[in-house]
């Protein structure tokens, strides 16, 4: 009996190893983690269990998130209101952070920043709801936050403790003053293109394309469109090549960086005033979705689209595909769709959430989204 219990127990120890280096093995890239980065917090490794075809990581969220984001050298990032973690290593490890130096200003015409604090401490207890969040090639994360009355761009270092953070804020909302237009705020579509990244926007009477040159700390129009049509997806390929889908239905595309845009198509009819994202995966094969469970697809770069058949009259928040044949989409009420043969058939992944899933992301051909305190990856 004595040992019975002693394999047992040696047993136990294994799988529980097993378990931990498992996420990490699945996460891979070994960097080792960066003790400059801006936070004194303990690091927790990470764990996973899975749930149907999907494993859920388990990281330490002590609230709940919005969005999850990948860079390009092992960073990994999960950001909420008042919550940001931040891994170095892939995932092995996580660090939470909670405050950086750097400054807080605030504009209302979109131009002229004001009321700025120049190294002061900047809280994350102060980060509203995040819409969207991605990496620079730099290897800073850069997020885009809406609150009650305001909206804010945040850049906040990953490498090291003395560089200095950067939230610029835009008040009021575009939701607070939509009907007479008379404000300045950056959308929803927050992307990085290689070197730079961009966010569309608004300003006074004319819709924007903004970016930065300072890694955050100034951002400028580099397109206007003065017929103030709102953006609602926005996707690039690499620093040259991106598409924009503008709210009246009009399909535009760049090979400049976003400096011009060529109208390419107009999306159907039935289409118009529904669509939420978009995400190319070549220069040829693109999904959008939207209401209703409204998904179309083009294999000619835009010029043509094709409505799909969802098999869901749910509200669909985005799409990210791993290639031209596998590609995922989410949605209200924790609906999760995915497709292996390039939109023909749809196949709905129930993992028993009821809250709606605002965002997935792609990663060495791996979907991820965050829903409340818990991060899921496909298998």
């Amino acid at each position: 009996q004595t040992v019975l219990h002693m394999q047992t127990s040696i047993l136990f120890i294994v799988v529980t190893c097993l378990l931990t280096i498992s996420c990490a093995d699945q996460l891979s890239g070994g960097r080792q983690q960066n003790p400059n980065v801006p936070t004194n917090a303990s690091v927790t490794p990470s764990v996973m269990r899975t749930v149907g075809e999907w494993r859920k990581v388990e990281v330490p969220l002590d609230r709940p998130a919005d969005v999850i984001t990948f860079g390009d050298q092992g960073q990994i990032a999960i950001a909420g209101q008042g919550v940001l973690l931040l891994s170095l290593d892939n995932g092995q490890t996580w660090r939470s952070i909670s405050e950086g130096k750097g400054s807080n200003m605030y504009t209302t015409d979109g131009k002229k920043f004001q009321n700025g604090s120049l190294g002061r401490s900047i809280s994350i207890a102060k980060l509203c709801s995040v819409e969207t969040a991605v990496f620079s090639a730099s290897g800073r994360l850069y997020l885009n936050a809406t609150c009650d009355h305001s909206s804010a761009l945040w850049s906040v270092p990953t490498e090291n403790v003395a560089d200095s953070w950067y939230v610029r804020s835009f008040a009021p909302s575009a939701e607070q003053f939509d009907k007479n237009g008379d404000y300045s705020s950056p959308g929803r579509n927050l992307v990085a293109a290689s070197r730079h990244v961009l966010v569309d926007g608004k300003m006074s009477n004319e819709t924007v394309l903004l970016t930065t040159e300072d890694e955050g700390a100034t951002w400028q129009p580099i397109w206007r469109d003065p017929r103030a049509t709102r953006i609602v997806g926005l996707d690039f390929l690499d620093e040259q090549n991106g598409w924009m889908l503008q709210a009246d239905g009009k399909f535009l595309r760049t090979n400049d960086g976003g400096s011009t845009w060529v109208e390419n198509s107009t999306l159907p009819a039935n289409a118009v005033g529904r669509v939420v994202s978009l995400d190319f995966v070549n220069t040829t094969k693109g999904f959008v979705v939207g209401q209703e469970g409204l998904i179309l697809t083009t294999n000619d770069g835009g010029k043509t689209w094709k409505q799909l058949i969802s098999d869901t009259q749910m509200s669909l928040s985005r799409v990210a595909a791993v290639d031209e044949n596998k590609a995922w989409v989410v949605g209200e009420k924790g609906t999760l769709l995915e497709t292996n043969d390039g939109g023909t058939s749809w196949r709905k992944h129930s993992l028993g959430l009821d809250d709606d899933i605002q965002t997935i992301t792609v990663k060495n051909g791996l979907g991820w989204f965050v829903i409340g305190r818990s991060v899921y990856r496909s298998n």
